[in-house]
């Protein structure tokens, strides 16, 4: 009867979708509400500006399904929220944000197309555009490649296999990014394979940004 007015008393006061829905899942494992709740509320000082927000709902992102049946919109603010943690520049943090809006080459729903990057520059800056376009061409097959070089990084666009030539900034920023989506999705999906790519990666991370990955991995490694 307690958890039931717990779970009441929280639906009340949470006027965020997000944080409604997560509540809803968590009714059968009432020891870890309370824990959750605050979580959520904590990290909402994180969250991307309002004019973002209102702009992925425009997009339909949270009507479109990620994977385990949440919402890409739930997803892509984790992404912000860890970014920002991290202290990354607000570039990278809105390149985090829109990492998969032409789809990437393991989620291949594209919700802008590529002859539409125009919309997603002037959302976030050319800047954050073109690390969001460079993630989404990414063939991860090829990726590791640059972890043996020195000063030669590239990437391989995985829809016409033609090279893309990477600065030392940006390769490190699509590493960080692709962390915080792995450590995003990993409570749901458990998803370890591919430890020993942010093991080899380490170079590119931030100390915090490394940290955090051995802590989610500490277990496996």
């Amino acid at each position: 009867m307690t958890n039931y007015i717990i779970i009441n008393s929280i639906n009340n006061m949470a006027t965020n979708t997000l944080i409604k829905n997560r509540l809803k899942n968590l009714q059968h494992f009432a020891p870890n509400i309370v824990g959750e709740f605050i979580y959520l509320w904590k990290d909402r000082q994180y969250d991307p500006p309002k004019e973002q927000r209102e702009i992925l709902k425009k997009l339909a992102t949270d009507s479109t399904e990620h994977l385990n049946k949440r919402s890409l919109y739930s997803h892509l603010l984790g992404n912000y929220r860890i970014l920002k943690k991290w202290n990354s520049s607000e570039e990278i943090c809105l390149a985090g944000l829109y990492h998969s809006i032409y789809g990437t080459y393991s989620y291949r729903k594209s919700l802008v197309n590529l002859e539409q990057r125009g919309i997603i520059k002037a959302a976030i800056g050319s800047d954050a555009e073109k690390l969001v376009y460079y993630y989404c061409l990414e063939d991860r097959k090829h990726f590791s490649y640059n972890f043996e070089q020195v000063n030669e990084f590239k990437l391989i666009n995985y829809r016409d296999n033609k090279e893309i030539i990477l600065t030392q900034t940006e390769l490190s920023a699509l590493i960080t990014i692709r962390l915080a989506d792995h450590l995003e999705q990993l409570p749901y999906t458990r998803d370890y394979r591919h430890q020993e790519f942010y093991l080899k990666a380490k170079p590119f991370l931030t100390q915090k940004a490394y940290a955090d990955f051995l802590m989610a991995h500490r277990r496996k490694i």
